[in-house]
């Protein structure tokens, strides 16, 4: 399915769709496609938002290697691509395994990441807000400022109209000033 079909989709849906966790077998099957020697990082999305980094230290305890390290990274989208092309940076730059894992732990206390919410449809499908503060909330073009707060989705802010919300997320970059130490992909 296209990303044009699915946002079309999502936006006739009248359920939200739903994800599953890869169980901890299959991440086991994966690790043991890997050789003795070769060493193996995993960086996941927030432990606080999925069962998938805890699936995989499952299967890190199945298959019993020292080899295998595995990264909560506190966040999604974003700030986990940010972590993973870091870790292929420093990999392609002849880190070792350790070193990536401590730089990439290091980082993951550092990212910062604001959204707005454009509509609140998914909220109130999701059970997160109820019919009526969904349908004033409209009316009243709210548009929620959400955070990662140590790995969960927390509102932050809430302002109405996108423009108002766009500028308090550009205030908030301004005032946290971006590490420029930190490479840009």
């Amino acid at each position: 399915m296209s990303k044009p079909q699915f946002f079309q989709k999502l936006a006739e849906c009248e359920e939200l769709p739903t994800t599953a966790q890869v169980n901890p077998e299959k991440f086991a099957q994966i690790f043991r496609k890997y050789g003795e020697d070769d060493e193996i990082i995993g960086i996941f999305i927030s432990g606080e938002l999925s069962g998938t980094f805890q699936s995989s230290v499952i299967a890190k305890g199945i298959v019993n290697s020292e080899k295998i390290h595995l990264i909560d990274s506190r966040t999604v989208t974003f700030g986990l691509a940010l972590l993973v092309y870091e870790a292929v940076r420093m990999r392609d730059a002849g880190h070792s395994a350790a070193e990536i894992c401590e730089a990439i732990q290091s980082l993951t206390g550092r990212l910062k990441f604001y959204a707005v919410v454009d509509t609140l449809k998914y909220l109130k499908m999701g059970g997160r807000l109820s019919a009526s503060s969904a349908l004033l909330g409209t009316m009243l073009r709210i548009k929620p400022i959400i955070s990662l707060q140590d790995g969960k989705v927390e509102a932050v802010d809430k302002k109405q109209g996108l423009k108002a919300a766009v500028q308090a997320i550009a205030q908030k970059v301004k005032a946290e000033r971006p590490d420029p130490a930190i490479k840009s992909y």
